[in-house]
């Protein structure tokens, strides 16, 4: 990435970080919020990849920058730009400066380096200080009586954090960006960090979605860490190549004695783990409950109904393409929009419950991929190859799981509120207009009509303008016939189109990732 985009990059954060920060309440948290991005401005300017491999040893996805900035700032800009209208029982907002101590952690970590530190240890010291000072005075001055369970989260979520990331860039070389990396540990660190306040907490049956949710996201990438030494003793003959995807059909099927370890593996993980965890926070057997939920109402069948004639849908389209097209991958972006938009009108619990469902499928899916676990891993893998995108790499394949994931990234963060009971919440759209409508517009228009391409990269300035006319649209359409409200002016809601779709044009991070983060944190602050 030259120095041009990435200078843009920074530009287009900064203008969404101005406005959550102007509607922000709390110097302090400003404070930190703008000190975070100078930090990770700094180590943009001052690290290469090349810097953090020879200290760490690890290997980033190629053909794209570090991504620190976007990578330190939109976990917390969303939390706090949410939790600064809703503080309260939800973690979601008690997690600002535990987000925040998470991200400043990581920042000085990967900067610890033998040149950077014999040139700026007196200043990284001086940071440190400085960050920790602010830390606990705001902890003093604001929460005097829950001094030592903020301490907990901060250095917990600090530690966690850390640990989840050292995990994501040992195990899965060349498969992600450090910003990349740095968001999916900020993420399961907040829901790790729910899961254990809960269990303080007695939940509501209002909450028990949300429940579900903790589990099959965090509890399975957790556990997964885990068990990490234990299944590569088990699969240590199984050659598994660190090639490139295209390269993947190459590696052998994983024998029939390890792919029954692996059932075996998997039935232990759900049946003395997942399950109980999860039948001690709700109070009743996960299965029975999930039925009960999902065919609770007949509404919610239609629903379901209709969905399943989508997944056909698509699966059709994977069975019968044998190359893929821009278009060909937007389809699935339309399916998904449609998917999320039905869900939310009719039932914005049941997306919730289901988004998670089907993360938690798609990891598995995933793994018995990448082991090639018979009998069907072969199979899968063979149908995911036309998907690849040039920006999957290592082991894994993951254009669809950071699909799923941008659209349900402002559901995830809303799961606990009366926000996501209505479904009628403009933020909760974040993932389905950036993602599912702009970006597909973006690549379809663009690649089908651009002429005009934006300095140093392929995204075109036509396509550019179809994200911000289509996204525009899409509000008035929401709000007019969906009855979608906002807490903000139209002038904000333009604005963070405009934004979005700038930072779609010049980033070259997993767009379907940080695109929804960045919206809703825009959409979430409130100047009405």
């Amino acid at each position: 990435m030259s120095r041009l985009l990435e200078r843009l990059e920074a530009l287009t954060v900064f203008g969404g970080l101005t406005c959550v920060v102007y509607y922000t309440n709390g110097l302090i948290i400003q404070t930190l919020l703008c000190g975070v991005f100078l930090l990770a401005i700094v180590l943009e300017m001052l690290i290469t990849p090349e810097d953090i491999t020879a200290v760490t040893n690890w290997k980033f996805r190629q053909k794209s920058s570090l991504g620190l900035i976007t990578g330190a700032l939109l976990i917390p800009m969303a939390l706090v730009a949410h939790g600064n209208q809703q503080c309260g029982s939800n973690l979601m907002c008690y997690y600002q400066l535990p987000s925040l101590a998470v991200t400043v952690s990581l920042l000085i970590t990967v900067s610890i380096g033998q040149n950077l530190l014999q040139r700026f240890r007196i200043w990284l010291s001086s940071a440190l200080v400085l960050a920790g000072t602010f830390i606990v005075s705001f902890i003093l001055m604001r929460f005097p009586q829950q001094f030592v369970e903020y301490a907990v989260f901060l250095i917990g979520g600090s530690v966690l954090g850390l640990s989840l990331l050292c995990h994501l860039m040992n195990s899965l070389p060349e498969s992600f960006s450090l910003g990349e990396a740095m968001i999916i540990s900020q993420g399961l660190t907040v829901l790790s960090l729910e899961v254990i306040k809960d269990f303080a907490c007695p939940v509501t049956s209002s909450q028990k979605f949300g429940a579900c949710l903790q589990v099959l996201v965090a509890g399975t990438i957790n556990v997964g860490f885990l068990l990490r030494p234990v299944c590569n003793r088990i699969f240590q003959n199984q050659s598994i190549r660190t090639d490139k995807v295209n390269q993947h059909n190459k590696s052998t099927d994983l024998s029939w004695s390890g792919s029954i370890y692996f059932y075996l593996i998997f039935a232990g993980v759900n049946f003395f783990a997942l399950f109980p965890w999860l039948g001690f926070q709700i109070k009743e057997f996960p299965v029975f409950y999930g039925l009960k939920f999902m065919f609770g109402s007949r509404d919610r069948v239609f629903l379901m109904t209709g969905w399943l004639v989508l997944v056909t849908l698509a699966i059709a389209v994977v069975g019968t393409t044998t190359s893929s097209s821009t278009v060909v991958r937007k389809y699935f972006h339309l399916i998904a929009t449609g998917t999320f938009v039905s869900g939310l009108y009719y039932d914005p619990e049941l997306i919730c419950l289901a988004s998670a469902g089907v993360f938690f499928i798609f990891i598995v899916l995933e793994v018995i991929r990448v082991l090639r676990v018979q009998p069907i891993g072969g199979s899968i893998n063979d149908a995911f190859q036309v998907f690849v995108d040039d920006r999957d790499g290592g082991l894994l394949i993951l254009t669809h799981v950071y699909l799923l994931v941008g659209l349900s990234l402002p559901i995830w963060i809303l799961s606990g509120g009366h926000y996501l009971q209505s479904g009628k919440f403009l933020p909760l759209y974040s993932g389905v207009l950036s993602v599912g409508v702009g970006d597909t517009a973006a690549s379809i228009l663009g690649s089908q009509l651009g002429r005009y391409k934006w300095p140093e990269t392929k995204k075109t300035m036509e396509g550019t303008l179809a994200a911000v006319v289509s996204q525009t649209v899409c509000c008035h359409l929401l709000q007019s016939y969906l009855g979608v409200v906002s807490q903000c002016h139209w002038l904000m809601i333009f604005a963070s189109i405009l934004l979005t779709s700038f930072l779609e044009a010049f980033t070259d991070q997993i767009d379907n990732l940080i695109l929804p983060l960045f919206m809703f944190a825009i959409l979430s602050v409130s100047n009405g």
